[in-house]
């Protein structure tokens, strides 16, 4: 299910069955870095479990919204491949086009040229010896801008870094009403409504803000 076709962009994002939590900081300050010209590669770099993915999914779908990437937005899943030279056909699959020949590279860099694209690379850690491609591709397509969500950093020049650690948490002391608030507690409160939707969070408040506080707030660990 493609998303939103009032949206108007061509894109391969598909509808999410849970809601997003959260984020909206991060959401924001990601968006502020990819509206800047000279921000051409964004890497959302965390450990396993902060929602690195759900993340850049969103982002890719606000930015979808704003109508940033004319030519399309296309998230390209990369957790299947087990090859560094398997990625060029793979981003030909998500964006339809012919399947790069020979010269991989350069092929999926003529077939992109100068559309104003936004390619999302999940899950790029275990594929790291074709990290320096990257900075290639994009030098070839002039309007094209890349995420890349990662456990570890790419190590490339032109990389702009986005840590991304567990959910907000609310303060040891603050009140119950701020406590709910907390992007944490909300997650685990939507999460846990949808196996049972007679959960009371006001009944379970201390204990399930003790829960996130020693999960790290982490999204994976929560759900």
């Amino acid at each position: 299910v493609l998303a939103s076709a009032a949206a108007g962009a061509p894109n391969n994002l598909a509808s999410r069955a849970s809601v997003f939590v959260g984020r909206e900081v991060e959401i924001a300050q990601a968006c502020a870095l990819l509206d800047r010209s000279d921000v051409r590669l964004l890497t959302v770099v965390g450990p396993g479990g902060a929602g690195k993915s759900r993340l850049a999914v969103q982002l890719a779908s606000t930015r979808l919204a704003a109508g940033a990437h004319p030519a399309g937005v296309f998230l390209v899943d990369l957790e299947p491949l087990r090859r560094p030279d398997q990625i060029p056909t793979e981003v030909a699959k998500a964006l339809g086009v012919a399947a790069p020949q020979g010269q991989a590279w350069e092929d999926l860099a003529e077939a992109i040229a100068d559309r104003q694209l936004l390619l999302v690379l999940d899950t790029f850690e275990h594929l790291l010896d074709a990290a320096a491609r990257i900075p290639l591709l994009l030098r070839d397509c002039p309007h094209l801008q890349v995420i890349v969500t990662s456990r570890l950093r790419l190590s490339l020049a032109d990389e702009n870094l986005f840590p991304l650690g567990g959910l907000a948490l609310a303060p040891v002391d603050a009140q119950a009403a701020e406590a709910r608030q907390s992007e944490a507690v909300r997650l685990f409160a939507e999460r846990a409504r949808q196996i049972e939707p007679r959960f009371d969070l006001a009944a379970e408040l201390r204990h399930v803000t003790s829960l996130c506080r020693r999960l790290g707030g982490l999204p994976l660990a929560l759900e």
